[in-house]
This record gives C-alpha cells, sequence and structure tokens, in this order.
C-alpha cells in the first residue's frame, strides 16, 4: 500500500472540513433523523467518489490509503458503505468459493461502522457486503469478529447477516456473482508489489488479477511504472514461477521504460537459461492467460516479443520467430 498523495490527502481534508461546518450535519445532530443523515450522504458522497475515482485511475496502489483516512470519524461514515463493498470483493477466491485468506480491510471498514455513532443509519446500506463478505469468510473468523462486541443490538445484526443458505457453495457462488454486477462499473481495484520472497508467495495471485485488470481498461499506468521497474530488479524473485508470470504479463500487456524493458528481458532470460522445465511452464501460462482473456492483440505479442533474447537456442526463441514472420506477414502467406 502506497500513502495518500498530499494533493489528495489536502482534497480530503476539505471535504471533512466542510462536513463538520455542514448545515445538513447540524440538523442531523440535533433531530436524528434518517432523512437529514440521507442529505448528508447526498450532499458530500459524490465529492468524495470523485476523488476515488481519480486516484483509482492515476494511483490505484493508494486505494487502501485513502479508504483508511476514511475510517476517522469525522467523516461522519460516509463512503463507507461502498468502501466495504470493495474490500469485500477485492479478496481472492478459491475453488470452494471462500477467500484464500482472512480479509483484515474488510475487517477494519466494518469495525468502524460498527463503532460509529452514525451505525444505524449506515446498517440499512451495508447488508448486502456483509453477507457475502461473511459467507466468503471462516465461521472462526466471523465469530470472533461478532463475540469481540458488547452492544446487544450491533451483535443480533451481523449474526442476522450470517445466512445459512450460503453453507452451500453454488449458492455462494450464484450470490457473489450477482454482487460483482452491482460493482462492475467502479473502479476500485489495488495491489501490494512485493519485496520478499515470502510476500511474494502471498501477494502473487492478487497482483495477477490486478495487471490483468488494469491492462483491459482505459485506465492511466504511467504512475505503476517506477514500482514495477522496482519489483522486476528484485533477481531475490527471479527464480519464482509466480514471478515469471508476472514477467510475461508486464510483457504482453504493458509498456516500460528502457531499463524495465532491458530488466524484463534479462528476468525471463535467466529463467529460460537456469529452469529445466522453463519451456514447458512458459508456453502453459502462455495458453491459460491467453484463455482467460479471450486471445492476445497482435500488438501484445509484440510487445512480449521484444523481450525474448533469440541467442538462446529453444522453443520460446523458435516460437517468437515464427510469430514475427506471421505477424509482419499475415497468416495468408
Amino acid at each position: 500500500m502506497e500513502s495518500l498523495n498530499s494533493s489528495y490527502l489536502s482534497e480530503l481534508e476539505e471535504i471533512k472540513k466542510a462536513i463538520q461546518a455542514s448545515d445538513e450535519l447540524k440538523k442531523f445532530l440535533d433531530e436524528e433523523e434518517d432523512d437529514d443523515y440521507r442529505a448528508l450522504v447526498q450532499k458530500y458522497e459524490g465529492a468524495i467518489h470523485d476523488l476515488y475515482t481519480r486516484v483509482a485511475n492515476d494511483n490505484p496502489l493508494q486505494l487502501v490509503s485513502i479508504e483508511e483516512h476514511l475510517l476517522d470519524s469525522e467523516y461522519e461514515g460516509l463512503y463507507l458503505p461502498k468502501a466495504l463493498g470493495y474490500s469485500v470483493l477485492r479478496g481472492r477466491i478459491n475453488d470452494d468459493i471462500k477467500y484464500y485468506r482472512p480479509q483484515n480491510h474488510f475487517k477494519n471498514i466494518l469495525e468502524t461502522i460498527i463503532n460509529s455513532s452514525n451505525f444505524e443509519q449506515i446498517n440499512q446500506r451495508i447488508g448486502q457486503s456483509i453477507q457475502i463478505g461473511f459467507s466468503l469468510s471462516s465461521d472462526i473468523w466471523i465469530t470472533n469478529i461478532i463475540e469481540g462486541i458488547e452492544n446487544k443490538r450491533v451483535k443480533a445484526f451481523l449474526q442476522s447477516q450470517k445466512l445459512l443458505k450460503y453453507r452451500d457453495i453454488n449458492n455462494r457462488r450464484t450470490a457473489l456473482v450477482k454482487f460483482r454486477k452491482q460493482f462492475q462499473s467502479l473502479n476500485f481495484q489495488t495491489a501490494v508489489f512485493p519485496d520478499t520472497e515470502a510476500e511474494l508467495l502471498i501477494e502473487a495471485g492478487s497482483l495477477k488479477d490486478f495487471l490483468i485488470y488494469r491492462s483491459q481498461g482505459d485506465f492511466n499506468n504511467a504512475n505503476l511504472i517506477p514500482v514495477i521497474d522496482k519489483f522486476i530488479s528484485n533477481k531475490e524473485f527471479y527464480q519464482d514461477r509466480d514471478f515469471i508470470d508476472i514477467c510475461m504479463l508486464l510483457g504482453l500487456h504493458y509498456s516500460l521504460d528502457k531499463a524495465g524493458n532491458q530488466m524484463l528481458t534479462d528476468a525471463i532470460s535467466e529463467m529460460r537459461n537456469t529452469n529445466p522445465n522453463a519451456q514447458d511452464e512458459f508456453f502453459h501460462y502462455l495458453n491459460s492467460h491467453a484463455d482467460n482473456i479471450g486471445g492476445f492483440l497482435v500488438e501484445d505479442e509484440k510487445n512480449l516479443s521484444q523481450n525474448i533474447d533469440r541467442s538462446i537456442n529453444d522453443t520460446i526463441t523458435a516460437y517468437f520467430n515464427t510469430l514475427d514472420v506471421v505477424n509482419s506477414m499475415g497468416y495468408v502467406h
């Protein structure tokens, strides 16, 4: 996670000051009516969302940071229902339609909502996010959250969101697909670029998903390039299978600077020279990724071709030599 840029932080602080000075908040605090809280939501969540959207497009590695700033009680819980949904959908899902690992950011946002003085108003907008998040989590993890709550009404509310029907894997799958559709027009994906092998083991799957997502939309990826350069320069990763898969994604879909392209070529070449299974692994991932995204564009193939050292005599070189001819002359020739 990257820290939020000072310019974004200044904008966020201005929104917070406006919320605290607003007539809508004063009226809500005086009368505590649901309609008054909805007026507060209507007036200020749009400004938060506009800022969030800009961060998501230009600096996606800062998204968790902006969400953590929104946990400040002076934002009155605004935008937290959306952030809760984002946190639910970011978690990687295994074949059993369960999270690979506990989602601590989901927990942090949920606990902030639970402890908010505006919980009674916010909870009207978070039921489905909690239901899906709980269905994907382990029973022990859910129990630990609920048992830590002293307020009986809040505890009863959370217990009611743990639905028995989601014990069935097919029901979980169907519910998750429907829930994702509600967020399909929103950009909230982020990732961690690991610094160590231990971190790579944990983060690789999410990082691959993020890189594929960012490569398929009309996003500004310029601010990712320095982070990518740092990541692929780490020779500690060179023998890791996930690292090579990520290098292939970068070669296919990202326009790196000169230094980044050279490091990418060096990493792929090291794998080809030292890993006896390199060729099988290379083509296995190339084929599976092509199936996953519905095939490559010619430009994708040309991009990766630039990172293939042709002095290495193997089937990877033979394949890209042939591909160069096909892409330059056409399939008819």
